[in-house]
């Protein structure tokens, strides 16, 4: 299920693929993150779109990430795969990882994010904590005109 491709030192001696350490690779992938899939075999194409973003980022989170850039994670997941998702992504950066998350769903941005940069129309129009600044005051400063 989850394609190893990136990993292949992790799951391979001399060059040549260890077909049980892909499995262990992709049951840890859907334990972890709750995937809904008949086992590790399932091609990823064939599962929802909320359980395809969870073995995405599932087989990036097996290793601590320096940085990880998100581009819209939440864009076509049930509510559910988004709780799921955001929670990860908020463990990561507690771990110590820089987490970047672009987004053009505001609700998507307050729920991970701990600061928030408005870029619109190639200018900076706001750099706020969260703890600092409020959905009216972001929503503001997006529809501000240059």
């Amino acid at each position: 299920m989850t394609s190893t491709f990136p990993f292949l030192n992790d799951i391979s001696r001399l060059s040549v693929m260890n077909p049980f350490a892909e499995d262990k690779v992709g049951n840890e992938v859907i334990a972890d993150f709750g995937v809904v899939a008949q086992g590790a075999d399932e091609p990823v194409i064939s599962l929802s779109g909320g359980n395809q973003q969870k073995v995405v980022v599932g087989r990036w989170l097996r290793k601590q990430p320096t940085v990880m850039i998100l581009n819209e994670p939440f864009q076509g997941v049930d509510v559910g795969a988004r709780f799921d998702l955001a929670e990860r992504t908020r463990e990561v950066a507690g771990r110590g990882s820089a987490v970047l998350v672009m987004s053009t769903d505001l609700e998507e941005i307050m729920q991970v994010s701990d600061r928030v940069i408005v870029l619109a129309d190639g200018n900076l129009r706001h750099d706020a904590y969260l703890s600092e600044t409020n959905r009216e005051e972001i929503l503001r400063r997006l529809s501000e005109v240059e």
